[in-house]
C-alpha cells in the first residue's frame, strides 16, 4: 500500500490497528486490540484499538481512541480528545484540544483548545497557539510557530 499521503498513511495505520494487516503490532495489541506501555500515566480514557507508547501521560477527562497511536512521551492534556490520529514522540497536546484524522509530528506542541482534523499534518517541533483550527489537509511545516488564533482553516 502506498502511504505517501496523510490520508493513506492514516488508513495504513488504521488497517494495522484493526488487524486487517498482519504485523508485529497486531501481536502486541493482543485480543483486546490495546497496547499500553507499563509506565503510562492514564487518568483519562483509552479506547481500543490503540497503541500508547512509553512515558505517555493522559490527563483527567481526556479521551484517546479509537484508532490512535501515541508515540513515546506524548502528553495529552485534560479534557482533550484524540481520535483516528497518529501523535509522534514527545508531542504535547493541550487541554481541551480536539484531534481527529490527523498526524502530529514529534516534538510538536498544541496549546489549549487547538483543533486539528481532516487530514491535517502538524510538522516536527511546530508550536501552535491557543484557538487555532487546522483542517482540510493543511500542512504546517517543521519548526513553524503559530500565534494564538492565527489560523481557522
Amino acid at each position: 500500500m502506498d502511504i505517501g499521503t496523510p490520508e493513506r498513511y492514516l488508513q495504513g495505520t488504521f488497517d494495522i490497528l484493526e488487524g486487517n494487516v498482519r504485523t508485529a503490532v497486531l501481536e502486541r495489541l493482543g485480543d483486546g486490540f490495546l497496547a499500553v506501555d507499563g509506565d503510562v500515566r492514564a487518568d483519562g480514557r483509552i479506547v481500543p484499538p490503540a497503541v500508547v507508547g512509553p512515558g505517555c501521560t493522559i490527563e483527567a477527562g481526556a479521551h484517546v481512541g479509537s484508532l490512535v497511536v501515541l508515540g513515546r512521551g506524548v502528553r495529552v492534556g485534560a479534557h482533550a480528545r484524540v481520535e483516528r490520529s497518529v501523535v509522534l514522540d514527545g508531542a504535547r497536546i493541550g487541554a481541551r484540544c480536539e484531534l481527529t484524522d490527523c498526524v502530529v509530528a514529534a516534538g510538536a506542541e498544541l496549546a489549549d483548545g487547538t483543533v486539528v482534523r481532516g487530514g491535517a499534518v502538524v510538522g516536527e517541533d511546530v508550536r501552535v497557539g491557543e484557538g487555532n483550527v487546522l483542517a482540510h489537509g493543511i500542512k504546517v511545516f517543521p519548526g513553524t510557530a503559530l500565534p494564538d488564533g492565527a489560523i481557522r482553516f
